[in-house]
Order: structure tokens, then sequence, then C-alpha cells
């Protein structure tokens, strides 16, 4: 029996997450309490998964549903209904390291962000190293991965990249106890459901479920955008 239920986060983290919406941060995030009798389990992660995105699809439609009674000239509510198929969500267990990607340094802590300077837009810094050739990092599959799709929206977050990296650490300092504790990670297949289809367009679409056993809450992270 599948015992998760969606819970209220701490008023500091959703502190976090409302600057991480307000900079313009495209990851939903759903924090889900586990029973403390229900093992953790495949079908446990496939259950969260699930659960995120019935909760994603109920916030998604009440919001248009009422910007549709106050404006129906600009707003259909057929328009964003999000479809999902349960059955067909395929998950696999991943690692730490798949799960972030290559835009994060675990060591260092620091995320890889594209350069501000005109000579350096389409290269890539660890945040704090000047902006010089010497210091361009050179990466594959740069496009994967939740630091990626944290800070490389298809319209780049309206902060400094010192603010980008300091969030991104407290937002994981206060989910995932800065990534510390055993973490059971699943990555889950990105066509069973509507609310991929923006992301699939171009930027990508992803969902992972997290399991961190120190507080037996599974964060459901996902995201999916496109310009």
């Amino acid at each position: 029996m599948n015992t998760l239920r969606e819970i209220k986060v701490a008023s500091e983290l959703q502190l976090l997450l409302n600057r991480f919406a307000e900079i313009g941060g495209v990851i939903d995030y759903i924090v889900m309490h586990k029973d403390e009798s229900e093992i953790i389990s495949d079908a446990l992660h496939q259950g969260a998964a699930i659960l995120f995105m019935r909760i994603i699809k109920d916030r998604t439609e009440n919001y248009f549903a009422e910007l549709a009674l106050s404006h129906p000239q600009y707003v259909s509510q057929n328009v964003f209904q999000i479809d999902i198929e349960p059955d067909r969500a395929i998950g696999r267990q991943i690692s730490l390291d798949e799960f972030i990607g290559p835009c994060f340094d675990l060591q260092t802590k620091r995320l890889l962000l594209r350069g501000r300077t005109s000579n350096h837009l389409n290269d890539y810094f660890y945040v704090g190293d000047e902006e010089k050739n010497s210091n361009v990092v050179t990466i594959k599959n740069h496009y994967e991965g939740y630091a990626y799709a944290f800070s490389e929206p298809p319209y780049s977050l309206r902060a400094s990249k010192q603010d980008i990296n300091e969030l991104f650490i407290a937002i994981n300092q206060a989910l995932f106890d800065g990534f510390e504790p055993q973490l059971e990670i699943y990555e889950w297949s990105n066509d069973w459901s509507t609310y991929f289809d923006a992301g699939n367009e171009w930027w990508g679409a992803f969902l992972w479920t997290v399991w961190n056993e120190k507080h037996n809450w599974i964060v459901g992270i996902g995201a999916s955008a496109t310009d």
C-alpha cells in the first residue's frame, strides 16, 4: 500500500524556493513523506513519481481555471490540462553523480555557469573563476542532470552567479543535507505525461525522485520548459 503524502516544507525552505521562482527557476519540487513502516522500493519511487505528476496536474489546472474565470478573453481552461499515463512511467536507479550531472563540482561546491562577459557568452566557468580563456571548462553532455536544470532554464536566471550558487547549495542543504547522507535516486522517463511536452521540444524534460533516509521523505524534482 502506498502511504505517500505531500508535506508542507519548512518556512525557511519555502522562502528559498520562492526566491528561485522569482529569479526564473523552472524546477518543480514536491516533498512527500512515507509511513515509517513502509519499505523503500522501486514501487514506492514509482508511486512518488506518479503522485508528483498528479499534484502538478491539480495545481496547474486549478491555477489556469481560476485565471480563465477572471480573464476569459485571454485563457482557455482546456489548453492547460495535463494528461497522465502512469502505467508508462519507467524509472531506473542512478548514482548521485548521474543525478547532479556535469554542471556542479561536489568537491568545491561550485556550479558551472555560462559566461557573462562579451567574449565568453558561449563558454562555461566555475562560479568564482575569472572569465578568461585559461578558465574555460569544456564538458560533454552539458545538457543533462539536476544542476543543469536548476541553473540554465530557457531564459537566464536573474541573479548574480554567486547568488545562484548560494541558492543551489541552500536548497539542497535543506532537502538533501548537502548530498551528504545516503540518498536513493531514480530517474524517470519523460514521455508519459503532457507535462513533459514543452521541454521535449528543445530545452529538456526531467523527473527524479530522491529518497533521503535521514528525513524519511522522497523529493520529486521535475522540470519541463521551452522558450
